[in-house]
């Protein structure tokens, strides 16, 4: 055994330490999270417990080599995985190497503290290493349900393990409710606080706060957290986890975390996504040196739109924010849905533009005369910008400069996804002794689907 986690979390305790010693097996301790690959030459382990952003890393660089080294022919843009296409010759040859890599003996990947990509999973099990997934809970010291050497499904938590029963409670139309669960492995109760003990253990049975449904033959899957599922104004439940796996599917994000918020004077729940985007796989996929803030603002725009056509219209994603650093997580390596990564920034943007006027021409006759706007009024304002926005993308550019701050990406306005915002504030000002006039004005924006 390769053990990778910290030992007080009772999945790598009992899975990693208890029942090797039970079965007589060795443990090998990873001197650190950067010495991984270094150890695993080292130790030449057969079994590596681990969570699935190890995994999801591990995936990202056999492909990512696979890529660097195969002949051009069968080669894959956008890392995409090659492994398929390949002669069966050529797949012996890759998957000896790939076997080698990690230490020539490792046969089973058991993977847990959160949902693994069934894609990655798949992809391993045609390497011929063996991903086993399931279910653990602190509360159940740890395992629920997993899935064996014998009965897999990949994106499926798997079946419970002998002397655990599950079931779900008040389920909806699609089956999805809270996981509830009875066993030997579930514990007595919270250290001295009865009160929550109470309401988590009913009539023997502990509710998880987990929503999942179970399929006609009984395996498990897990569909997210009640304290973090978005219900919208017309009752629909939108799971945060299942548009963070389109979001995080694509080579080009690194993380993602979704988000359910409201605007002003709106009842209605919007989806926001802050995003975290892998800056190396984007220089790659533009073929080009590092990426500016605009061409990365691009490029994710692009993939949340390719999301949000593979989502019904009540879960697309309105809106989203980039993050120049990682989310912060748990020592599981799982992303906190709280503290500073629930955060959102609400600060408007400001904007300045700069307009060459032609000669004795008034403010009022430039915009009847070339926009046909009669008043300067916010919702003018915004047609008028929108008129800007196409002229220059349109490369009519007529003496327009924009100066933008405060925003985190550096993207201005006119680079945005449909042009989407609104004016909060505005000022203007005209410039004597110069044929200038100037715009200073805030805006919020938004993506719409």
């Amino acid at each position: 055994f390769f053990s990778i986690l910290p030992l007080h979390h009772t999945y790598e305790c009992t899975i990693g330490f208890l029942l090797p010693i039970y079965s007589g097996a060795s443990i090998a301790h990873c001197e650190g999270l950067r010495y991984i690959a270094k150890n695993m030459q080292e130790f030449h382990p057969s079994v590596i417990l681990c969570v699935p952003l190890l995994l999801e890393n591990l995936h990202k660089n056999i492909i990512k080599n696979m890529n660097k080294t195969l002949p051009d022919k069968y080669k894959k843009e956008n890392n995409e995985n090659p492994f398929s296409s390949l002669p069966f010759f050529m797949k012996k040859i890759v998957k000896t190497k790939v076997k080698n890599t990690l230490g020539g003996r490792l046969r089973v990947f058991i993977v847990g503290a959160a949902a693994a990509n069934p894609t990655i999973v798949s992809d391993f099990r045609n390497l011929k290493l063996n991903t086993l997934h399931g279910y653990c809970l602190t509360e159940c010291f740890p395992l629920v349900a997993g899935n064996t050497d014998f009965f897999q499904k990949d994106d499926s938590a798997g079946l419970p393990i002998p002397n655990v029963e599950y079931k779900i409670d008040s389920p909806n139309e699609e089956g999805v409710g809270e996981i509830i669960v009875k066993g030997p492995n579930v514990m007595l109760g919270y250290y001295e606080d009865e009160e929550k003990t109470k309401q988590t253990i009913i009539d023997g049975w502990f509710h998880t706060g987990d929503l999942g449904k179970i399929d006609e033959n009984g395996y498990l899957y897990i569909t997210g957290r009640c304290k973090s599922v978005i219900v919208t104004k017309n009752g629909k439940n939108i799971y945060p986890e299942e548009v963070e796996y389109y979001l995080n599917d694509s080579p080009l994000i690194s993380e993602s975390l979704v988000l359910g918020i409201q605007k002003e004077n709106d009842d209605e729940t919007y989806i926001n996504a802050q995003i975290y985007p892998n800056i190396q796989a984007i220089t790659e996929y533009l073929k080009g040196s590092v990426p500016t803030k605009e061409e990365v603002w691009k490029v994710v725009s692009d993939v949340v739109a390719g999301v949000n056509k593979k989502l019904p219209n009540y879960k697309h994603i309105k809106g989203f924010d980039i993050r120049e650093n990682e989310f912060e997580k748990t020592t599981t390596q799982k992303i906190k849905r709280y503290g500073k990564n629930m955060k959102i920034d609400k600060t408007d943007k400001k904007l300045e533009i700069l307009i060459l006027r032609n000669n004795n021409q008034t403010f009022s006759n430039y915009l009847q005369e070339g926009y046909g706007l009669d008043d300067f009024t916010n919702d003018e304002l915004e047609k008028l910008l929108k008129c800007w926005a196409l002229e220059i993308i349109s490369h009519r550019n007529f003496g327009i400069v924009n100066k933008v701050e405060n925003i985190s990406t550096k993207v201005d306005i006119f680079n945005l996804p449909n042009n989407k915002f609104k004016i909060t504030s505005r000022s203007f000002a005209e410039h004597p002794g110069t044929s200038i006039w100037s715009f200073s004005f805030t805006f919020s924006t938004s993506l719409e689907a």
